[in-house]
């Protein structure tokens, strides 16, 4: 049997084998509430309101920001961020690196074998990082140009926005 139903200008069509009047009755409600509720959490759904989508595409834009700037360091922006912890620290575990740039392991990892390459750290036999002379004159030619990127990226925050930005991190990593 084929029972045709419309509901809001949509037609909808089911198929049904009689087992029982029961079962028919049980059928035809579900889809149609099944439909209803569809509609309902589309028209309720609001992605522009994603705290995790905004938090992603703020990402981006600074990103790209020092991307820009940064780019003929020959460095990433996590490589750079392992060089300046290196700077002040001078030396640290991968774990406690990880911990601080809330890095996974295997990025720090793979960074880290990076520097080490281009001998900008060297791991000493305690298996912890020490960054090397030649990593620190890298940090030094950096950091004008890192000081050029935060200015730009302040001038479009704005003082309200990088506040915001500081009051957020902190309440996050509490």
């Amino acid at each position: 049997m084929i029972l045709e139903c419309t509901k809001g200008g949509l037609k909808s069509k089911f198929y049904i084998k009689f087992f029982s009047e029961y079962t028919l009755v049980v059928y035809t409600t579900f889809k149609l509430y099944l439909r209803d509720m569809n509609e309902n959490v589309i028209l309720q759904f609001n992605p522009i309101s994603c705290i995790a989508s905004k938090i992603q595409k703020s990402n981006r834009v600074i990103n790209n920001i020092f991307r820009k700037h940064l780019r003929f360091s020959g460095l990433t922006n996590s490589q750079i961020s392992i060089l300046f912890v290196l700077s002040k620290r001078k030396i640290i575990t991968q774990s406690k690196l990880g911990d601080m740039l809330f890095l996974e392991k295997s990025t720090v990892h793979r960074n880290i074998r990076r520097l080490v390459e281009d001998e900008l750290l060297v791991i000493n036999n305690k298996k912890a990082i020490e960054i090397t002379p030649k990593g620190l004159n890298k940090v030094i030619t950096i950091i004008p140009i890192w000081e050029a990127a935060m200015a730009e990226t302040q001038a479009i925050l704005g003082d309200d926005g990088c506040m915001a930005l500081d009051q957020l991190f902190e309440s996050l990593t509490l």
